[in-house]
């Protein structure tokens, strides 16, 4: 049985694959082992079932074995792109969470052990002995990329159900191609973890370093709390440049080498290393201060500030910042599906979040978000703009396009392939697509909203460079979300998403690559040099990396916050 090989460039799903069609390579034995081009085999790994440890054993079993020549392997930014998708799911009610069923047909989902026992063989194992589902053992042999019978190896989702499973939710018309993704997903380069840059760096999901870095966090966040930025900086360097490097105690030296890794950094590893834990982040993780800034600041409207405030003046628990403002939050709850709907005879000014009300949603809007919910929001969203401002494009983003399962809060950035050069078709869609939200009772309560700024090259803030409609937002019978809505012009849509994709650190280390290393400043607006104030306007999310100088790295590689 010969190594795969597989081809550099795949495709990039969207919701609508009309103008897409599926793209397949066809492969022979004599062909896998003769062409001149390395084809490198995509491996997705569902993390479901899996704990942290399982999961980065796998990550790190792909990632070790992406060289030329043997197994060559490299991990799939999302199912859609895999070859061979690996999972410890055996339910279908349960893989559909996760992968969507017609895709899952048209691809080979096989156990970890398949994955484990290749490695340990040095060669591709057939597929069939570990089919992940009884039911898809016939389309995982068919799909196997190990076999060498001439089968076809699909790079795309068969269907436009499918292709909505985990990529981004992209509506697509012929009017619309010069927002949507590219036809292929970018080639992932070698990237170098030693970098200064989380940009220049991959970041899985799930990092070898996982509860080394969860510690490291508390420790981080303390410092925010206390406003201590310079300290909580540094820590999240060095979580950065962490993230993607196992540290082990025969590592220690070479982890010394890296950026941001000073002395005091050092010892704290060494620390964990020693004993399986950091002091100081357990103490702080112990401690009433913390626990009670860290639960304050969850309230909308209160930071850190705020936070230190109401624990000076005695308050502990949710009920002392209730007894502080005054409120009872007992009598008159607005509970899930059953905020009033507005009348439709005068027109209504939506409701702001005030602290009353942050504490009345507290509960609802600490929950996480799990992927079919922000699903079904996007969809409700959508639906509303259709009639709004027909022709509009939109991509959910923010930790839910980074791969997460569970998300804070739900972000869309909204834009439009025919709009003149001021945007009009966009500029002022905030209030109408928020307004009509209100109205159909899905918009609950309005945070904040803002319009248009003009570009500025000597502007340090990059944040309110868009219109951007903060809501709480409640689906029919569901809990209290919160839902941020972001307004593209054209020459913005491109790096407002890179921007709201994030993570934290990902997002701001390329603004100091742009600054650094470029002469160029990163901005919602679009890339704009320094020297002169020229906006540069990409056509493609791989086009911003492109103008940076940078290489790709899709989107579920820059989860680099802990």
């Amino acid at each position: 049985m010969s190594p795969a090989k597989r081809s550099r460039s795949s495709s990039y799903a969207t919701s609508d694959e009309s103008d897409y069609a599926p793209r397949k390579r066809q492969r022979s034995a004599s062909s896998s082992d003769s062409s001149d081009e390395h084809r490198r085999l995509k491996v997705y790994i569902v993390q479901a079932k899996l704990d942290s440890d399982e999961v980065a054993r796998l990550y790190n079993l792909v990632e070790t074995h992406s060289v030329d020549g043997g197994l060559d392997f490299e991990l799939a930014p999302n199912p859609n792109v895999a070859d061979v998708i690996v999972t410890a799911v055996r339910m279908r009610k349960r893989l559909e969470r996760h992968v969507d069923w017609e895709l899952a047909k048209s691809k080979s989902l096989v156990t970890p052990d398949w994955l484990t026992k290749s490695v340990e063989a040095n060669e591709l194992l057939p597929c069939g002995d570990f089919a992940a589902l009884r039911e898809l053992r016939d389309q995982t042999i068919k799909h196997c990329p190990g076999d060498n019978d001439g089968d076809t190896i699909s790079t795309a989702p068969t269907s436009a159900s499918a292709a909505s499973a985990s990529g981004p939710d992209i509506r697509a018309t012929e009017s619309q191609i010069n927002l949507q993704p590219p036809a292929h997903e970018p080639a992932l380069p070698k990237l170098d973890y030693r970098s200064r840059y989380a940009c220049c760096r991959a970041s899985p999901l799930v990092c070898p370093n996982q509860n080394l870095v969860s510690r490291l966090a508390i420790i981080r966040r303390s410092r925010e709390l206390e406003d201590d930025r310079i300290s909580a900086l540094s820590y999240d360097h060095a979580i950065g440049v962490t993230y993607p490097y196992e540290i082990t105690e025969d590592r220690l030296n070479d982890v010394s080498k890296l950026p941001h890794i000073g002395k005091k950094m050092i010892a704290k590893l060494e620390e964990y290393v020693e004993t399986g834990d950091i002091e100081e982040a357990a103490t702080i993780a112990a401690s009433q201060r913390f626990q009670s800034l860290e639960a304050f600041t969850d309230l909308y409207g209160v930071g850190a500030t705020t936070a230190r405030k109401l624990y000076a003046a005695g308050c502990k628990t949710f009920e002392d910042v209730e007894r502080y403002y005054g409120v009872d939050t007992g009598a008159g709850r607005a509970r899930s599906g059953k905020q009033a709907k507005p009348s439709t005879t005068a027109k209504p000014k939506i409701p702001s979040i005030t602290p009353r009300v942050a504490l009345e949603l507290r509960e609802d809007l600490a929950q996480r978000i799990p992927r079919g919910e922000v699903e079904a929001i996007h969809a409700a969203v959508v639906q509303v703009l259709d009639e709004v401002r027909p022709g509009c494009v939109t991509v959910v983003v923010g930790g839910y396009r980074r791969g997460k399962s569970l998300s804070g809060d739900v972000d869309i950035v909204i834009g439009h392939p025919k709009l003149s050069p001021t945007g009009k078709k966009v500029k002022g869609l905030s209030n109408l697509l928020v307004e009509r939200l209100f109205e159909r009772g899905l918009v609950t309560h309005l945070m904040y909203l803002s319009g248009f700024h003009t570009p500025d090259v000597s502007r340090s803030v990059h944040w309110d460079a868009l219109e951007k409609a903060l809501t709480v937002f409640v689906l029919p019978g569901g809990v209290h979300r919160r839902v941020d809505l972001i307004f593209a012009a054209p020459e913005a849509y491109w790096t407002a998403v890179v921007g709201w994709t994030g993570s934290k650190t990902f997002e701001r280390d390329i603004r100091r690559w742009a600054a650094d290393q470029k002469g160029l400043k990163f901005d919602s607006t679009g890339l704009t040099r320094r020297s002169n104030g020229e906006i540069l306007c990409p056509k493609s999310e791989e086009d911003v990396f492109r103008m940076l100088g940078l290489d790709w790295i899709p989107p579920t590689l820059r989860n680099a916050d802990a």
